[in-house]
């Protein structure tokens, strides 16, 4: 595992029971090849702490990075690698200072005065969203617009949104330095071949 921007971010979705399972599963298959976020808006304050910690274990055994959306507080409590802040979020700046030197701090971002923002804030790297269509997330970019926007950035970009093994790629190709999936691997049937799947679909793009 290299530092510095995901390769493969696997966010984890809400509604599964069975998500340290999954999650366990998934990483059989990537291994350190993978980064988790974990990312659970609905959970309560303990909640996430308790489950941030069960993670934070099977990370730990599989050799992969461990970051928190949006509360840097709770990634210094679970000595996670790192947070991912929203735009409403926390600054980089604040979250550095939560957490301990040389954690992870990514931002989301869906334009590209956001990722100037990110960058100028000191950000290690940005998700940028939606690239394919998602319920609810607003108008997609397309691979057309999403490759404009990341050869301008400014900070390293991780593509996010409507991803697939195959859509994955075409990220990577359009210039993206890692990519972002949720339920494509950790709601697959089975999480562990979706996993080795992403992981050699995207390899032979990653430099």
């Amino acid at each position: 595992m290299s530092d510095g921007a995901p390769r493969l971010l696997m966010i984890t979705p809400e509604g599964y029971a069975d998500l340290l399972e999954r999650v366990d599963a998934a990483l059989r298959g990537t291994g350190s090849d993978a980064d988790v976020l974990l990312r659970q808006p609905s959970a309560s304050d303990a909640q996430l702490v308790a489950l941030g910690r069960e993670l934070r274990r099977v990370t730990r055994a599989h050799g992969a990075r461990l970051l928190i959306s949006r509360r840097a507080d709770v990634a210094a409590l679970l000595d996670a690698d790192g947070a991912q802040l929203p735009e409403s979020g926390l600054s980089v700046a604040d979250a550095r200072a939560l957490l301990p030197a040389g954690a992870l701090v990514g931002c989301s971002r869906h334009d590209g005065p956001g990722l100037e923002d990110a960058a100028r804030q000191g950000a290690d790297y940005a998700t940028l969203s939606p690239i394919f269509e998602v319920p609810g997330k607003g108008e997609p970019f397309g691979l057309e617009r999403f490759a404009g926007l990341v050869a301008s950035a400014p900070l390293p970009v991780v593509g996010l949104g409507g991803l697939d093994a195959e859509k994955a790629v075409e990220a990577l190709r359009a210039g993206a330095r890692g990519v972002a999936l949720s339920r494509a691997i950790l709601g697959a049937g089975d999480p562990e071949a979706a996993g080795r799947e992403l992981v050699r679909a995207t390899s032979s793009q990653h430099a």
